[in-house]
């Protein structure tokens, strides 16, 4: 049977992480988003050995165990934890983005043969949707929005908007701002992005455009 992906606007898909992320016990970031999982939504996060070598990603749901895997290695790397983070707020994308559109994956063998068999349009299309969830799930925009107009040095705000919509101030500010949530550099400049909160207005902290 051929597997179809749908074309959720990204509209659509911010508000079910924002709805997701307003269940959570706790409210701060960077999002406890591994604490939230067990917790919070009872699914178990369960490290799995040599998965990135075996299956070709980091993680993995189960749906009919209720459990996401984890690639070990990553998972004990504290060089990790960002990407390991990520991973999981990815593998949520699928259960609350697409719950009857993918197979309930029993194994790695299971999801390596998707992987083989599905269209490789539609495939991507799973990713970007469940990648989207993700970013936002992880960078609530009330707070990014909070830390851009509080946290940006005061001599990048005085660049012209051309320089500060650029990609390298872009990531410059990705950078000073990443740590905050607890994820890596380009999950951020991506963010900063797709939100439309950039550049800032260098008289008053607000958007510019």
């Amino acid at each position: 049977m051929k597997v179809v992906a749908p074309r959720i606007r990204f509209e659509t898909i911010r508000n079910r992480a924002d709805q997701l992320r307003s269940k959570f016990n706790d409210q701060s970031v960077p999002v406890k988003i591994l604490e939230a999982v067990e917790f919070d939504l009872k699914i178990e996060i369960r490290p799995q050995r040599n998965l990135r070598d075996d299956g070709n990603t980091d993680a993995l749901l189960l749906r009919n165990e209720h459990a996401i895997l984890v690639d070990e290695a990553y998972f004990m790397d504290r060089r990790q934890q960002n990407r390991v983070r990520f991973s999981v707020a990815h593998e949520l994308g699928h259960l609350y983005l697409h719950p009857n559109l993918q197979p309930a994956f029993n194994s790695i063998d299971d999801w390596v043969n998707f992987q083989l068999d599905i269209d490789k349009e539609a495939f991507e299309w799973f990713e970007l949707q469940a990648d989207e969830f993700a970013g936002r799930l992880l960078v609530p925009i009330a707070e990014l929005t909070r830390v851009l107009r509080r946290d940006i040095p005061a001599n990048i705000l005085r660049f012209s908007k051309n320089q500060l919509a650029s990609d390298e101030v872009i990531d410059v500010v990705a950078a000073l701002t990443c740590a905050k949530f607890g994820v890596c550099q380009y999950t951020m400049a991506k963010r900063i992005r797709r939100e439309r909160l950039w550049p800032l207005s260098p008289e008053d902290g607000t958007r510019s455009f």
